[in-house]
């Protein structure tokens, strides 16, 4: 009698660490999308402005260069 109670203990014991592990599991692989998830509008919003600035330098390069002399023959 004894040993099937601590039998039924070990099994339920066994299935709650099992559903605990996954669980945990689940919430960090959740924790690691939502990074992910994070640093991709991160990256796009990077990239984004940095498309901006070179182009705010581009137009500032061609607004402060100095007229192209020409040679005529």
């Amino acid at each position: 009698m004894a040993r099937v109670a601590l039998d039924r203990y070990k099994h339920i014991n066994n299935t709650r660490q099992d559903e605990w592990q996954f669980t945990t599991e689940v919430k960090i692989i959740e924790k690691f999308q939502k990074r992910l998830a994070s640093n991709t509008v991160n990256l796009r919003l990077f990239k984004s402005a940095q498309n901006c600035i070179r182009f705010e330098s581009q137009q500032r390069t061609t607004a402060l260069a100095p007229p192209i002399p020409r040679f005529e023959p």
